[in-house]
């Protein structure tokens, strides 16, 4: 392979923390330092901290849709809800009939053995280790459910695109 490997991760969590009309979000041009005519790939993992889901549908298209615009040659993975069949359902109808590739969740959804777990020990990037003691903490993917994640992304990618 010849060219680098650029990668960014960038927070939406305002778009996601937004009750309604998140397009307000996109209008001020936050993403845009990150999206470009230059990516081949973007990855969206967004819904979980969507906590009113009345618009959701139609602003999830209109952030598709406008990645889409902003990053013309990019293959577009949008990656499950981890938690919520509602959320997922929503996104699936939203992405329909647009060039996405979806990564389905849905197997390991709910599943303990995918997630961090009470009492599991992690490391802060000092490496000083934390307890796991919190329920809300717990719940969210682990070891596990980090290389699901992986597995099935790295199965969506086209290198031919």
């Amino acid at each position: 392979m010849d060219e680098d490997v650029v990668s960014y991760a960038f927070n939406a969590a305002a778009w996601e923390q937004q009750a309604n009309n998140r397009g307000e979000v996109l209008a001020m041009g936050l993403w845009d330092g990150y999206l470009s005519e230059k990516l081949d790939l973007v990855t969206i993992q967004l819904s979980e901290n969507c906590s009113d889901t009345t618009t959701l549908e139609y602003d999830f298209r209109e952030m598709v849709e406008y990645v889409q615009e902003k990053c013309p040659n990019a293959q577009i993975i949008i990656v499950d809800d981890f938690w919520s069949d509602e959320k997922s359902q929503i996104k699936h109808s939203a992405i329909d009939g647009l060039d996405i590739e979806w990564v389905n969740l849905s197997e390991i959804r709910g599943n303990v053995e995918y997630q961090v777990g009470m009492g599991s020990i992690v490391y802060w990037n000092s490496g000083e280790e934390y307890v796991i003691e919190h329920e809300g903490v717990a719940s969210h993917p682990g070891d596990n459910g980090m290389m699901y994640y992986a597995q099935k992304i790295i199965e969506q990618i086209n290198l031919d695109k």
